[in-house]
């Protein structure tokens, strides 16, 4: 299909309805369908004026056949219908849509960027039939330093302003801040999707299947991005095509976060690589997995988040990490302690910890873990060494490093493999050197 000619009897079109209404407009005053300057406009070589009416829209479309009376529709329907695949009844309501979008945005103020990109989406629509989506997810927990920057072709991040929570100036934005349980404004995600359907199967305005995986896997990106809450608070998706327009937009949830994490342009490369790493299709095989039958690495992403998110203490917090790990990392059996604290030592000396230390940490978490999910009263501070805070940043630390390795690590070697290459290299130090060469070669690893 030749975009240039479509534009041409698109033009034609909209020039007879501006006929048509010049003609409405001397005849029946009680329309009052005043026709104000259109200087900006030019069609066909001629200067014509935009309309300026409220019913203008309904008295042209009242009913399906209203624009097939003109000359230019039929022109321009028998062009696509030559050219398209679509039906003729999705032709005919993209046609419609097209001039209501058009003549509604005519009404007090002509915009040609406006009108060429109704014309392009109509074009999008009837050339490749699929849907496309913008997305603004509102995170928590993170700021920017700069204004904004470019995760890749599809997505930006940047600081949220008065227009995304439709304030109308910087006072009444600061004034509606405070409605909402935020330490720092919130930074806005922005998003393309295309979906992969073809438009004919669109009915409403819900979000495919697909998508939600997407955002699933951005959100999950966020969440292992640093070992500090980050988390998504709103969304607001817009269908970009004629064919179904709308916007979905939730509710802000209310969450709040102690900590917030600072990007700058050193470390904006970590956030990058974190979602490249969800983008793998290798690892989005992994959460394919249904419900009913989860895996590992499944089990494990719900009790990193419930310890983020959702435990009311520090106590808590450690049984969902340890519980995390074990998913990870243990196939129970005896001397679950021993040699869980092996295990995540030796994974984290592949990438520079010290295995003594590691071991330390881990054997205190799993005997406060121990004692709590039996109901024993816990004194932190005589049961840890160091500063109960820095613990349990340790002890998330480890857990979300130890999940981003074996989640890469499992589309090469499945869970049972896994555990044996690392029990293998606690006894000998080059199968110790083959271990960590697998996860230096296969694992994007950025420390908190």
């Amino acid at each position: 299909m030749d975009k240039t000619i479509l534009i041409e009897k698109v033009n034609t079109l909209f020039y007879e309805i501006i006929d048509e209404l010049k003609d409405i407009d001397k005849e029946t005053r009680e329309y009052n369908l005043i026709v104000p300057e259109f200087s900006r406009l030019k069609l066909r070589g001629i200067r014509s004026k935009p309309i300026k009416k409220q019913e203008y829209s309904t008295f042209i479309f009242h009913n399906i056949d209203s624009l097939r009376k003109f000359a230019g529709f039929q022109e321009l329907l028998e062009y696509i219908e030559s050219n398209c695949e679509l039906k003729s009844e999705i032709i005919h309501h993209l046609i419609e849509e097209l001039f209501k979008w058009i003549l509604d945005n005519c009404r007090e103020k002509v915009c040609i960027n406006k009108i060429r990109k109704f014309i392009d989406l109509f074009y999008e629509d009837l050339l490749n039939k699929l849907v496309k989506f913008s997305i603004k997810e509102y995170f928590i927990g993170i700021s920017l330093e700069d204004e904004s920057y470019k995760i890749d072709e599809d997505l930006i991040i940047r600081k949220a302003n008065s227009f995304d929570f439709e304030c109308k100036d910087m006072g009444e934005y600061e004034s509606e801040l405070r409605k909402y349980p935020f330490h720092f404004p919130p930074v806005i995600l922005k998003y393309k999707y295309t979906a992969a359907r073809n438009i004919e199967s669109y009915t409403d305005y819900s979000r495919p299947s697909e998508l939600f995986k997407e955002l699933d896997f951005i959100d999950w990106a966020f969440l292992l991005f640093r070992s500090v809450p980050i988390f998504r608070v709103k969304t607001v998706s817009k269908i970009k095509s004629l064919f179904k327009r709308g916007t979905i937009s939730e509710g802000f949830i209310s969450m709040r976060t102690g900590e917030t994490y600072f990007i700058n342009k050193d470390n904006v490369e970590d956030l990058k690589n974190t979602i490249r790493i969800f983008k793998r299709p290798e690892i989005g095989e992994i959460f394919e997995i249904t419900k009913k039958k989860p895996n590992h690495i499944n089990i494990a992403l719900n009790r990193y988040r419930n310890a983020l998110f959702f435990a009311e203490n520090i106590p808590q917090k450690i049984v969902s990490l340890i519980s995390c790990l074990e998913a990870l990392l243990s196939e129970g059996g005896p001397e679950l302690k021993r040699r869980l604290s092996q295990r995540v030592s030796i994974v984290l000396k592949s990438i520079g910890y010290d295995p003594l230390d590691v071991y330390e940490e881990i054997n205190t978490a799993y005997r406060i873990r121990n004692n709590y999910s039996h109901g024993t009263t816990i004194d932190l501070k005589s049961s840890i060494k160091k500063d109960v805070n820095e613990f349990l940043k340790n002890i998330t630390e480890y857990t979300r490093l130890c999940f981003l390795i074996s989640m890469q690590i499992k589309p090469i070697k499945n869970k049972k493999e896994y555990l044996k290459l690392i029990d293998i290299s606690l006894l000998d130090e080059n199968s110790y050197s083959e271990f960590a060469n697998l996860i230096t070669e296969n694992c994007i690893i950025f420390k908190d």
